[in-house]
């Protein structure tokens, strides 16, 4: 019965689609290191961050409201680890967007900037890691395999080093960002 309730038909494509949209900041940020090219990643970027931080925002809403529902007080749903593995991706783009109204306004925190969109994307594939390879003990593990996991972690590995990488390796402040952030 737990299951059955119409909270549960939407919240979880919600959160997934919220995941799945912060891949779009993500590739601007790789796309702006790789190209040097670091100013015209900014307003489409704020676009799509501001529609998944929205999305993912009502998905958190509506699993709280699910378990509120369904368990009367809040119950344990609310602070499952599965839970808040949706609740920090979120964190992390809402600090994104808003470093980013400040590297359009003054034209400073580019690095955090960065970083932040980095953070973004890397924990929205954990989500997706920790809800899919029965690594916590949680209502919303599906994974009856844990071997499923792997293939995500190797994902998710690669896709750490290779942003890490990239971005110590192509980022080169230019005299504009450095003078602004001197002053």
């Amino acid at each position: 019965p737990l299951l059955q309730n119409y909270w549960m038909v939407i919240h979880p494509p919600t959160l997934f689609l919220g995941f799945a949209i912060c891949i779009i900041p993500f590739s601007y940020a790789i796309s702006s290191l790789r190209l040097r090219d670091y100013k015209k990643w900014l307003i489409p970027t704020q676009k799509y961050l501001l529609l998944s931080v929205i999305v993912l925002g009502i998905g958190i809403m509506m699993g709280s409201y699910w378990a509120y529902e369904t368990l009367n007080f809040g119950g344990y749903w609310n602070w499952d680890p599965v839970e808040n593995a949706s609740l920090l991706p979120w964190f992390a783009m809402t600090a994104l967007l808003h470093s980013l109204l400040v590297l359009e306004k003054r034209n400073i925190l580019y690095f955090w900037s960065i970083i932040l969109c980095l953070l973004t994307f890397t924990l929205s594939v954990t989500g997706t890691f920790l809800v899919r390879s029965g690594i916590l003990n949680s209502v919303h593990t599906f994974a009856n395999d844990p071997s499923r996991g792997i293939y995500i972690l190797s994902f998710l590995s690669l896709m750490i080093f290779a942003s890490v990488y990239i971005l110590f390796t192509k980022y080169k402040p230019t005299n504009d960002q450095i003078n602004s952030n001197s002053k």
